[in-house]
């Protein structure tokens, strides 16, 4: 999507705060601690299942 489209579809919004948005909504989207997050749960999960495994094998 060209900044024009970008522009028609928030049409409301002069051009400057349609940028401000738009930069905005870009630093919205890459927000690096949800990837942490995520990995952390993933580990999390990973050792839990590692657990169930050795309790499941071992009794």
């Amino acid at each position: 999507m060209n900044s024009k489209e970008f522009i028609g579809e928030y049409h409301k919004l002069d051009y400057v705060e349609a940028q401000a948005y738009a930069i905005k909504k870009r630093r919205r989207n890459d927000s690096t601690p949800q990837i942490y997050k995520f990995k952390f749960k993933l580990r999390v999960a990973k050792v839990l299942t590692y657990c169930s495994y050795i309790l499941f094998f071992y009794l």
